[in-house]
């Protein structure tokens, strides 16, 4: 067999994609060749790629045993750490190959990511200028480096760096991808759609960039395709893709089984490369150390709920601490916050590793993540083991596919026992509503009257003050036939962007519904907007992503709340929250019930004015508000763990 020939020939199959193929040559070469430090590596090279990077790395360790000062065995071998996060190891890899080929862009642009994982910002700036002062056409460095200073919060150099991307290669989906998510940090939406729109042309079977797409386009109030480009989602995922985050699933589609699968493939996704930490167990000790992960420790929808309970543990029996990993959003919540822990731990600039450990230095028994899927979310935190049990509760209204989380908090109208197979955590029930909430908010005192905020006197007053991401066009299309139904009334929203407001009108006058019936309100400080929604005389719940935080906040202010109650754990909680008020008429089965429940309403006086009582009547005596009362519920379940 001709050597030559047989290695361009495995390297022609390399380069197309077709790794087993190439691995089957080389293996082939290597039964004549056995020293053969150039095929030793291009093995180990193609069985990292193919995932296989235990025995990847064996193979590149015997190619430098045989040549030390092959470089590409360096870089393939840094490339293998970097797959495993031995993130020293990899640095190590690289340096040596510098050694050898001190011009290789590549291998700078590797190190750069390297150093940008280790939290090593400023080296890794350093060494993708390095690549791209060796070959100012070096895309990946342009690309990089942009990800690594909107990381900074440099958002307009991190575009010219996308940009640079681009020029250099057109084709480069990668750039058009990260220019997008930048768009969308800075909910320039229209611009972020355009590039997520330019990469799916390039190559529309990138990982989660469908979801990315029909996320932007939900912030967008843009339905075009919605329901086909669902339909091709709930296929891909059964398919084993990574096609969108959790997240954006839960408010696309009501499936608690589909979702599970999301979670899981998401989750592997994000942690593939970690080794899972040992589970351990509980050291005996008088008090019981919780711990609170939370990106959101902050004037944050999550911190609104969960404040009391912080304030109200029982601290002869537990200590708690807080780790917070959302940068630079510290404010007067933060402060306030701080006070009701023994130990509170900023830890935004530690690796995920890092946090796990210091978890583990300070003994906690109980980690509870806050996040879940939501923006902040560390995963790999709980990957590593923070502490023998660990606890999925709140932040994120769903399983997280995975077994390192051992359970989740719910109810049994959260998660019905029937349901409880479509969750990878142990589900811990509470007596009541699952959610936290504070005993007391402040609200505004200040009389205010409907014409401040452009509302009519003689109209009855739809109101759904969720975010406009939820608002699909399944439950859009029932509200229209709602306002159709109920001639005198208007639908109040919350001011989303612009371009929604735009696209939402365009959908009212395609329901033949006239667009100046819906009137948007603008964000207002908390006390204030709870004063406001008094105003509103029933609320229309999203589906299948209900009202959490807001239906809390709703039915606090004295508003009774309709809903849809779902499947999924999304689609459930505003249920919940209705059930614990013991107002289970609220809550409807199908969306014919919804629409006639909210029309009755609408239409018969009495029956409205009587439910506006019975709400404000739950609320001051239900168990919904009792925050002493929940803390001591959830203490009862961590003690019994």
């Amino acid at each position: 067999m001709d050597i030559k020939i047989s290695i361009d020939t495995a390297l022609a199959y390399h380069r197309d994609g077709k790794l087993l193929k190439a691995v089957e040559i080389y293996l082939e070469l290597l039964k004549t060749d056995k020293s053969n430090h150039r095929i030793l590596s291009l093995l180990g090279a193609a069985n990292i790629q193919l995932g296989n990077v235990d025995k990847g790395i064996c193979y590149l360790k015997k190619s430098i045993e045989v040549n030390s000062n092959y470089a590409a065995a360096h870089i393939n071998l840094g490339n293998g750490f970097k797959n495993i996060n031995s993130h020293k190891d990899a640095l190590n890899c690289y340096n040596k190959a510098l050694h050898l080929e001190p011009n290789n862009p590549d291998v700078y642009c590797n190190k750069g990511v390297v150093l940008f994982q280790l939290k090593e910002f400023s080296k890794a700036l350093e060494s993708y200028n390095k690549a791209i002062e060796i070959d100012n056409k070096h895309f990946l460095s342009y690309s990089n480096k942009g990800i690594l200073l909107k990381d900074l919060g440099n958002f307009d150099e991190a575009l010219e760096c996308y940009n640079n991307s681009i020029k250099v290669n057109p084709k480069n989906v990668l750039a058009y991808i990260s220019k997008g998510d930048l768009f969308l940090e800075l909910k320039r939406y229209e611009d972020a759609l355009k590039s997520y729109k330019n990469a799916i042309q390039i190559d529309e079977n990138q990982n989660y960039l469908l979801g990315k797409y029909i996320r932007c386009s939900m912030f967008l109030c843009n339905w075009e395709n919605f329901f086909p480009i669902a339909q091709k989602i709930n296929y891909l995922i059964k398919k084993n893709l990574k096609v969108v985050d959790p997240f954006t699933y839960i408010s696309l589609i009501d499936s608690p089984e589909i979702s599970k699968l999301c979670a899981k493939i998401y989750s592997q996704d994000r942690i593939s490369n970690i080794p899972l930490g040992k589970k351990g167990s509980l050291k005996k000790s008088s008090k019981l150390k919780i711990g609170y992960f939370s990106g959101d420790f902050n004037n944050h929808a999550v911190m609104h709920l969960i404040m009391d309970v912080f304030k109200n543990h029982d601290k002869s029996k537990f200590e708690i601490f807080g780790f917070s990993y959302r940068p630079d959003k510290d404010d007067h919540w933060t402060e306030k916050v701080k006070k009701y822990f023994d130990g509170f731990n900023d830890v935004k600039e530690y690796s995920d590793i890092e946090i796990a450990n210091l978890s583990k230095k300070i003994g906690i028994d109980i980690a509870v993540d806050l996040t879940g899927f939501t923006k902040s979310s560390r995963l790999g935190v709980f990957a590593y083991r923070a502490a023998p049990i660990q606890i999925n509760y709140l932040g994120y209204p769903g399983t997280l596919g995975v077994e390192f989380f051992d359970y989740i908090i719910a109810d049994e109208i959260i998660i019905p026992k029937k349901n409880s197979n479509f969750f990878s955590e142990k589900v811990l029930y509470l007596p009541n509503c699952y959610q936290a909430n504070v005993s007391s908010k402040q609200v505004s005192e200040k009389i205010i009257t409907k014409s401040e905020f452009n509302l009519p006197d003689d109209k009855f007053i739809f109101a759904c003050f969720n975010n406009n991401y939820k608002i699909t066009p399944y439950i859009f299309n029932s509200w229209m036939n709602i306002l159709k139904r109920v001639p005198k009334s208007i639908l109040w929203l919350l001011k989303p962007n612009e371009s929604s407001i735009l696209n939402l009108k365009k959908e009212a006058i395609k329901k033949k519904v006239n667009p100046e019936r819906i009137i948007f309100a603008s964000s207002l400080p908390n006390d204030e907007h709870l004063n406001r929604l008094r105003l509103a005389d029933l609320f229309l719940d999203t589906f299948p992503y209900n009202s959490h935080t807001t239906a809390s906040d709703i039915v606090r202010m004295g508003v009774p709340i309709v809903t849809l109650i779902g499947n999924s754990f999304a689609s459930r909680v505003c249920a919940s929250i209705l059930t614990t008020l013991k107002l289970p008429e609220l809550i409807t089965n199908n969306i014919t019930d919804y629409e006639n429940l909210a029309v009755e309403l609408a239409l018969k006086e009495k029956k409205i004015t009587k439910f506006r009582q019975m709400v404000k009547d739950a609320s001051k005596k239900s168990e919904l508000f009792d925050s002493v009362n929940f803390t001591k519920n959830l203490e009862s379940i961590y003690l019994n763990l």
